[in-house]
């Protein structure tokens, strides 16, 4: 869409790059299989999935205050079935299958296919403390994109 911002289709860009998560792609999980950027997209019986969420936008780091440079944060959050026996295993599997995914788009020089954005970055991962007895696992990113407005 014409009207969109900047970094709404960075967001986009994304959803896109994270939907590609499967075992037939040769990721570890099946992560991609629902993402979404709206909480409304998700309804209870889709409780399982990534969810994406702007955290902030800043200035770029070190630039100058006349510039227009911009550093998109974002909470990536994905939770995704396992058993009792492996889900801390899964979490770790799960967080490099969302690494591996943003370091094959960054060298195919497919991300984000927005111009003048700088690839994504994970800044930081968090797994969440499994409930007694959940059948799921979640984990929580911190992913960047240094993008010119």
């Amino acid at each position: 869409m014409a009207d969109d911002t900047k970094s709404w289709l960075i967001i986009l860009a994304l959803q896109a790059q994270l939907q590609g998560i499967a075992v037939a792609n040769g990721y570890r999980t099946d992560a991609g299989k629902a993402v979404w950027t709206e909480p409304k997209q998700r309804d209870a019986s889709a409780a399982l999935g990534i969810s994406i969420a702007t955290q902030h936008i800043d200035r770029w780091p070190g630039e100058r205050p006349n510039k227009r440079g911009r550093q998109l944060l974002l909470t990536v959050e994905a939770a995704i079935s396992t058993d009792l026996d492996n889900a801390h295993q899964l979490a770790h599997q799960l967080i490099g299958d969302v690494e591996d995914c943003l370091e094959k788009s960054a060298a195919a020089g497919a991300l984000p296919a927005v111009p003048g954005v700088k690839p994504f970055e994970v800044e930081s991962s968090e797994v969440a403390n499994q409930p007694e007895g959940a059948p799921f696992i979640g984990v929580a990113m911190i992913i960047s994109a240094g993008y010119l407005r």
